[in-house]
């Protein structure tokens, strides 16, 4: 077969998935959905001054690639807004299909305790597998005798194991996330693996780890 031929075998299976996947966020089967004031963000929404002239090119490649990034800034600036355009881009451009977007605070109510041990919920266990996650909003980790830390933590061991794509937003550099003689940060660098990965929303891009 030629390289034409498998280029256009390609093509009609991307855009095959890219119907389905339209389909199931259309018809909330998504494995996330968008809420009504993100559904009009667009790319072009960050092509102005207020943005590093290079932002969209960036983020596209890191999508592209699949590459694993940490966006923070402050209260406000549309961390999550760009979140949600982020995630429509790997599912419906790109055709992934295990693209996952929750709130940190939705994510660690999937776990609780029993017997000094943290229980995982089935939708627990699909953030630590799923290809791309993508967690809205992290913030301050409480010490390391609270469940929310362990699991965590065991969420991001599973992730680097796996080798998976994991994208953040925070109001908080990585770096300020844990105070726990860096045991947090360690994974966050160990995930994101190149400091570039680490941006500053709506300033510039700079590394923080």
């Amino acid at each position: 077969m030629s390289k034409e031929a498998q280029k256009r075998i390609e093509a009609r299976r991307l855009e095959r998935i890219r119907r389905e996947n339209k389909e199931k966020l259309d018809s909330n089967t998504a494995p996330f959905s968008i809420p009504k004031i993100f559904k009009d963000v667009e790319w072009g929404d960050y092509n102005s001054s207020k943005y590093p002239k290079k932002f969209v090119a960036e983020m596209k490649k890191l999508a592209s690639d699949k590459t694993s990034w940490y966006l923070f800034g402050s209260f406000g600036s549309g961390k999550s807004r760009f979140l949600h355009l982020f995630a429509k881009h790997l599912y419906l451009e790109l055709g992934f299909r295990q693209v996952k977007l929750i709130r940190y605070s939705d994510m660690m109510k999937l776990v609780g305790m029993e017997y000094g041990k943290f229980i995982e919920t089935d939708e627990f266990k699909e953030c630590k597998e799923c290809s791309i996650l993508l967690v809205d909003d992290i913030r301050k980790i409480e010490g390391r005798s609270h469940h929310e830390y362990d699991a965590f933590v065991d969420l991001l061991d599973a992730r680097i194991e796996n080798g998976l794509t994991t994208c953040f937003t925070s109001n908080l550099p990585p770096t300020k996330i844990s105070e726990d003689n860096g045991r947090i940060t360690s994974r966050f660098t160990r995930i994101l693996k190149d400091k570039k990965n680490v941006k500053v929303f709506r300033e510039s891009f700079v590394g923080e780890l």
